[in-house]
């Protein structure tokens, strides 16, 4: 079984450089609660942390659907709600392995190295990756 030492992490300099490039096929899922308001990374998909269960089949529907290459997971400091989240996404996704035709092998799914903390303090002015309200 899948433990939090098998996570990726992504360097939020990495990111903003793939955000460039409109070949790259990613997402980044937000699992932040009420601090999502303050900003976020832009064009992210949002799911509060508590309702995270709930939606994990719709949400591995949504991805595999979009054939997404990288996904993406944060949360403020990606210390506990962003790897907790990966880890259930990454255990669903093993799951469907054994039933799926697509090469499941070929997503890469990754924590944002620092959350979305470490994301503001380099983009938080960057209009062109984050929001702001």
């Amino acid at each position: 079984m899948l433990d939090i030492i098998d996570l990726k992490f992504l360097a939020p300099e990495v990111l903003r450089n793939w955000l460039t490039k409109e070949s790259k096929r990613l997402i980044i899922v937000d699992v932040r609660d009420d601090d999502f308001q303050t900003g976020h990374i832009r064009d992210c998909f949002h799911i509060l942390s508590h309702e995270f269960d709930s939606y994990l089949p719709q949400l591995q529907q949504t991805l595999l659907a979009k054939d997404y290459s990288d996904i993406i997971f944060h949360c403020a400091l990606s210390q506990v709600r962003g790897p907790k989240a990966t880890l259930k996404y990454l255990r669903a996704l093993n799951s469907l392995r054994e039933d799926e035709s697509r090469q499941l092998d070929q997503i890469n799914v990754w924590v944002l190295e620092g959350g979305y903390q470490a994301w503001h303090r380099l983009y938080g002015n960057d209009n062109k990756v984050t929001v702001r309200f």
